[in-house]
C-alpha cells in the first residue's frame, strides 16, 4: 500500500485482479440447492418450497414436464470470482480513538458503507463517467495486525476499464477526498436523502446510510481528527426523547448536568453519560454511556435498560 500523505489513509491500484462475490442468503443462511435440477431457495430448509418445481428442461411422454425428485444441499452460499481493475483504499483505526470493538454500536458499519457510497459518487463525477461503470465495495478488517476498513472503487466491466486507475495519483485523490466531504456535508436531511447518498442501485443499504457517520470516518482518515465529546447542545437533543417517555414513570425524575443526564427515583440514581458516536466506551462505566446515535434511533431499548437497573 502507498502513504497517500493523509493521517490515517493509504491507498493502491491492482490491475486485473479477482474479486470473490458472494451472496450468503438472507440472514445468512444461505441456500437449499438440488444436485440433480439445480432448483434453489433461499434457507436451509428447502424441501417444502421446492415440493412442486419442476425442470425448465426434460419432457415425459405426454410433453408433460419431467419431475426431479430433489436432493438437497442445504446452508450452501453462492458466488463468483470477477476479474477486473480496482484501486483500495486502507483506513487505518485506533481502537483508543475509534469506536472498533463495542459490538452493541453501529456506526462503524454506518459510517464505512456512507462513505464508501460517497466516494463512488465522487469519483464518478470527478472522472465524468457514467454511473454505472464504476462499483464500490467496503469491508472491517479486525484482528491482530490492527483494525481497518478497506474501500475499493473497481471498474464494473470485466478485466476492467482502467476508471479505477485514475483515482490512484495525489492529484486526483485530493479532489475525491474533497468531493467525498462536499457530498457528505452539503445536504439538510437528518441521516441520507436521495440528494446526497441514496440511489436505486443502493437500496439494499438505505437503512444504513448516515453522511455523519461517513463524514466522521472521513476526517478521521485525511486529518486525524476524532469526537471524545459532545456538545451540550448535542446533549440536550439526544436525551430529549428519553427524558420526554421517562416523563410517564411515576416517581422517576430527571436533570440534565452538563454531559449527563442525573436520573433517580424508584431505588434508581444514575448519571448517564452522552458519547459521540465514534467514540469507544470507557470499560468501567459503559453501562451508564450511551451513543447519541443509540439515544435519538432506539429509545425504547434505551429507557428499558435505564429501568432495569
Amino acid at each position: 500500500m502507498k502513504d497517500s500523505g493523509y493521517a490515517h489513509a493509504k491507498f493502491n491500484a491492482r490491475r486485473d485482479c479477482s474479486l470473490v462475490v458472494i451472496n450468503k442468503g438472507p440472514g445468512g443462511d444461505g441456500f437449499s440447492v438440488c444436485r440433480k435440477c439445480g432448483a434453489a431457495v433461499p434457507g436451509k430448509d428447502g424441501e417444502k418450497a421446492l415440493r412442486n418445481i419442476t425442470p425448465p428442461y426434460g419432457r415425459d411422454d405426454r410433453n408433460s414436464r419431467s419431475r426431479c425428485f430433489h436432493e438437497f444441499e442445504n446452508g450452501l452460499y453462492i458466488g463468483d470470482v470477477f476479474s477486473t481493475d480496482m484501486t483500495i483504499f486502507e483506513l487505518s483505526l485506533d481502537p483508543k480513538e475509534v469506536s472498533v470493538y463495542d459490538s452493541d454500536n453501529t456506526w462503524l458499519s454506518r459510517a464505512r458503507i456512507s462513505l464508501a457510497e460517497a466516494m463512488r459518487l465522487a469519483a464518478v463525477d470527478i472522472l465524468d463517467i457514467d454511473f454505472n461503470e464504476l462499483c464500490v465495495g467496503s469491508r472491517n478488517r479486525l484482528g491482530n495486525s490492527g483494525a481497518f476498513v478497506d474501500v475499493f472503487l473497481f471498474d464494473s466491466l470485466s478485466s476492467g476499464a482502467g476508471y479505477s486507475s485514475e483515482l490512484a495519483s495525489e492529484h486526483i485523490l485530493k479532489q475525491l477526498f474533497n468531493k467525498t466531504k462536499d457530498i457528505l456535508t452539503n445536504c439538510n436531511c437528518q441521516d441520507a436523502c436521495f440528494s446526497c447518498l441514496k440511489h436505486f442501485n443502493n437500496k439494499l443499504t438505505h437503512s444504513k446510510l448516515d453522511r455523519f457517520a461517513g463524514l466522521d470516518l472521513l476526517e478521521y482518515a485525511i486529518c486525524g481528527t476524532f469526537k471524545s465529546s459532545v456538545t451540550a447542545g448535542d446533549v440536550e437533543e439526544a436525551f430529549s426523547q428519553v427524558r420526554e417517555v421517562l416523563k410517564f414513570e411515576t416517581g422517576i425524575t430527571t436533570k440534565l448536568e452538563g454531559n449527563e443526564l442525573r436520573v433517580s427515583g424508584k431505588g434508581i440514581s444514575r448519571a448517564l453519560r452522552c458519547l459521540p458516536d465514534m467514540a469507544p466506551k470507557t470499560r468501567g462505566e459503559s453501562g451508564d454511556e450511551f451513543w447519541k446515535y443509540q439515544l435519538t434511533h432506539d429509545v425504547p431499548a434505551v429507557v428499558e435498560q435505564i429501568l432495569d437497573k
